[in-house]
């Protein structure tokens, strides 16, 4: 990784009209521009496209390309950005989520002191619905001389929106799980261990915004059982007591949101 040259930013939007523009001010503040910035839309019914292509005209030093499809998941759109994208990396970015303005110029420092790296990942500010705000340190436990599945059975290592992957990786992996409503990015991460060079970046490169209305007992339900259904279907890749111990630690998390 070079430059940002070497970098197609991908980013699935779906009804985000009151969001996106700020998301996208922040890749065309960086320091150093990406390649391009891959916008897929999910089928939105509000003006979120409209924002994009104004968005677009009042920044011209930022190649921006919309891609407009039915509405078939984040997963689906992902999956087409992935493909469309002309970097040799891809840089995912959440439609509501935001990057400080360093974070492409550190994130190209640090492939030049880890060159066999295929996989960055970055600190992130957790910020809540009710506005406050603490530091999310992905790297905190992580160790390099254990199995990467074994470690991301105890918890997610990564975020969407902090990782920078190789391109032909993710392909060749086949991309997210488009059946999957939630769970997507976890699933994936679990598919791409195999060879995986991960370099986690120390530092706070962007924001995760947490937004109302984000968690219901509805959605909770249905995240927990996506999510069931991403450690069975991974469940070989570990020990049978790291298998069962990580079902009940998040069956324990869960049971926390519906009594609450």
């Amino acid at each position: 990784m070079n430059s940002g040259k070497d970098i197609s930013v991908v980013i699935p939007v779906y009804e985000a009209a009151y969001f996106i523009k700020l998301t996208l001010q922040t890749i065309a503040d960086q320091s150093l521009l990406p390649l391009e910035v891959v916008i897929v839309d999910d089928g939105s019914r509000d003006d979120t496209c409209k924002v994009v292509e104004d968005f677009c005209q009042k920044n011209p030093h930022l190649d921006v390309r919309l891609i407009r499809e039915k509405h078939r998941g984040p997963g689906f759109a992902r999956n087409v950005g992935i493909k469309a994208a002309k970097g040799r990396w891809v840089a995912f970015l959440d439609s509501d989520d935001l990057w400080h303005k360093n974070k492409i110029e550190r994130i190209i420092s640090a492939s030049k002191l880890a060159p066999e790296a295929n996989f960055f990942c970055h600190n992130e500010i957790h910020r809540l619905a009710d506005k406050q705000e603490t530091i999310l340190d992905y790297s905190v436990g992580y160790r390099n001389d254990l199995p990467l599945a074994s470690q991301l059975f105890k918890r997610n290592l990564f975020s969407t929106s902090a990782v920078v992957c190789q391109k032909d990786r993710a392909i060749e992996v086949g991309g997210f799980d488009e059946a999957l409503s939630s769970a997507q990015d976890y699933e994936f991460w679990f598919r791409m261990t195999p060879g995986l060079k991960v370099n986690f970046v120390r530092e706070v490169l962007g924001v995760y915004v947490e937004r109302p209305g984000n968690i219901s007992s509805g959605k909770i339900w249905r995240r927990y059982s996506n999510l069931l259904k991403v450690l069975f279907r991974h469940r070989k890749l570990v020990t049978r007591k790291i298998f069962i111990g990580s079902v009940l630690r998040n069956s324990a998390a869960y049971m926390y949101y519906w009594i609450m």
